[in-house]
């Protein structure tokens, strides 16, 4: 897909998140995690490094919201929480997703206490769940990793070092089934 078509998919879903007034927990926030991870892995693949004006526009008016949606008020957490082993690789697209939210475009939401609680919501729903970076199972149980590889990665930054231990799982994972 292209860098365009990505942004307005990105954008598209930084909307949905933004004007949604129920609870947000009961709103899926995970198709705007994988656009956000989509997005700026492809701008990192691309070497982008700034923004159109209708980014800087829509990303000043709507993140430090969509911001408080997704940490503090757990919109994000409601649903990582939930993520079993099969899920391991959208727990790495996610935990990317929040990554590139914080790192290339928390600039545009305010510093203070507030960001600061919600940067630290949105990492700690991740840390609930890191256990899925781990070869698990006891010797009678193993978990059930995903048998399709991971997928692509390619861009994001390797400061995402939760991409590593995904790589050993798979490979570990097939090393299991040829035996």
């Amino acid at each position: 897909m292209s860098l365009n078509n990505l942004r307005t998919q990105f954008l598209n879903t930084l909307e949905t998140i933004f004007s949604y007034t129920g609870d947000v927990r009961y709103l899926n926030s995970l198709p705007f995690m994988s656009a956000t991870y989509e997005y700026f892995r492809k701008r990192h693949f691309n070497n982008v490094k700034d923004f159109t004006v209708e980014e800087e526009a829509q990303l000043k008016q709507k993140l430090p919201t969509v911001y408080t949606k997704l940490g503090k008020d757990y919109g994000l957490s409601y649903y990582i929480e939930c993520l079993q082993p099969k899920d391991v690789f959208d727990y790495a697209r996610y935990r990317s997703g929040c990554q590139f939210l914080i790192d290339d475009v928390g600039k545009f939401v305010p510093d203070g206490p507030e960001k600061d609680e919600n940067i630290e919501e949105l990492i700690d729903s991740f840390e609930a769940t890191k256990y899925l970076l781990e070869k698990g199972g006891s010797d009678d149980e193993y978990y059930e990793y995903p048998e399709e590889p991971a997928p692509e990665h390619l861009g994001v930054p390797e400061t995402h070092d939760w991409w590593k231990p995904i790589e050993l799982i798979y490979d570990n994972s097939k090393y299991q089934q040829n035996n």
